[in-house]
């Protein structure tokens, strides 16, 4: 007799693989309405059902991109997180967590350096790693298509065109300059971050100094280590005391550590404030 939790873990592998598959018929779709086959046929049905598998490793070379750029100019990826939705798959890379969620449709790397000189130096070569990287697979795989790149899809089974349109959707998706509600709160593309944040003012770069602090208090809450994770709140909090970001982290680890009386008595302190940066 199958268990519940058996049931449960079937019924979320179902809803993860209509997910993708949504995905890919609006991958299809897209395909479809920009006209890239006047007569559509087997092979482009196929190839097309392509796109959201080869979405995922588009997205997770970016990312890969931002964290390997990050270490090269002395910061530390604290977690690497590819698609949107349900996580599917998690697992750890020299202690730089990473999970995969149902839907290819962006990622986000975050790092931090606790280096006290040209953070946001540092922050702007590393988030630009991830769309010069896309830029230069796009470059890549074109180059490999040569000019039968679109014509390719209706006529044979074309992995490696399937991949460049990908990487141009991964790509897309950095340069355009956006800032939009997501599950994660306030998000922005890559194209948004390296044009404002040369201009960003001294306190808000100040919440780039203590990032590390943060990153780490969410890395002991993961693995609830709860006195760890506040003390990294309390570094926080002793590097930029106007920190709102540090000040609310360290009121939710109270709560889950089971100091509700003093979560709570810090978390009203806070809602008597209003935040520089809202998000």
């Amino acid at each position: 007799m199958i268990s519940a939790a058996a049931r449960r873990n079937v019924l979320e592998a179902a809803a993860d693989a209509v997910a993708v598959f949504r995905a890919s018929a609006v991958s299809m779709v897209v395909v479809l309405v920009l006209g890239l086959s006047s007569s559509p046929t087997m092979w482009l049905l196929v190839n097309v059902l392509l796109v959201s598998p080869f979405m995922f490793l588009a997205v997770a070379a970016h990312e890969a991109a931002h964290a390997l750029t990050g270490l090269a100019v002395g910061m530390k990826p604290y977690r690497v997180s590819v698609g949107t939705g349900r996580t599917i798959f998690e697992t750890s890379i020299r202690n730089c967590r990473i999970d995969v969620h149902a839907l290819p449709l962006s990622g986000v790397t975050y790092l931090a350096t606790r280096a006290p000189r040209w953070v946001g130096l540092r922050f702007w070569v590393a988030i630009a790693g991830g769309p010069v990287f896309s830029v230069l697979l796009v470059q890549a795989l074109g180059l490999v298509q040569g000019d039968r790149r679109l014509a390719a899809l209706s006529d044979s089974f074309a992995p490696s065109t399937v991949a460049w349109i990908a990487a141009w959707f991964a790509l897309a998706g950095s340069v355009i300059p956006l800032s939009f509600k997501s599950t994660l709160g306030q998000s922005r593309t890559d194209a948004w971050l390296l044009l404002t944040l040369p201009f960003w003012s001294a306190p808000r770069l100040a919440e780039l100094r203590i990032a590390f602090h943060l990153l780490e208090a969410f890395d002991h809450h993961h693995a609830r280590r709860f006195v760890e994770a506040i003390a990294c709140c309390d570094g926080a909090i002793a590097q930029a005391p106007d920190s709102y970001a540090a000040r609310l982290t360290r009121a939710s680890l109270l709560v889950a550590q089971g100091e509700f009386a003093l979560g709570r008595a810090e978390a009203r302190t806070l809602l008597s404030r209003t935040p520089a940066w809202p998000d």
